[in-house]
């Protein structure tokens, strides 16, 4: 039997503008769960401060295992899927969350999903 957990970590943002700053902060996320299927993360929410709102966000693949998916990737709360038909060892992926002002100014923030399944 497999089981899975998820676990998300943030790596700092950064700003482009000089002003404009975004935050993802982490949390464990996910459960033990058997088998193989769909198993999906607590959400997570960035949260844009500085610059001028409104804010927009835009979550996107970075590196690692292309078969963990963003559920909501233009939204500033997010969670991940992966899908598995049978046992893993572990999957790992680097998304980065981008937050735009009203004036274009950017800024990124990083985090890392892990989902580690118990062989």
């Amino acid at each position: 039997m497999t089981a899975l957990l998820a676990i998300l970590n943030q790596v700092p943002g950064s700003a482009s503008g000089g002003t404009l700053n975004v935050t993802a902060t982490p949390s464990v996320a996910g459960a033990y769960v058997p088998g193989a299927g769909t198993w999906t993360t607590n959400s997570i929410t960035a949260s844009a401060s500085g610059g001028t709102g409104p804010y927009t966000y835009a979550w996107t693949f970075v590196s690692g295992a292309a078969s963990i998916a963003a559920t909501a990737a233009m939204s500033a709360t997010t969670a991940w899927t992966l899908t598995t038909t049978g046992p893993i060892a572990q999957k790992t992926a680097t998304w980065g969350v981008t937050a735009t002002d009203s004036a274009s100014h950017t800024a990124t923030a990083y985090v890392t999903v892990n989902f580690t399944g118990n062989l």
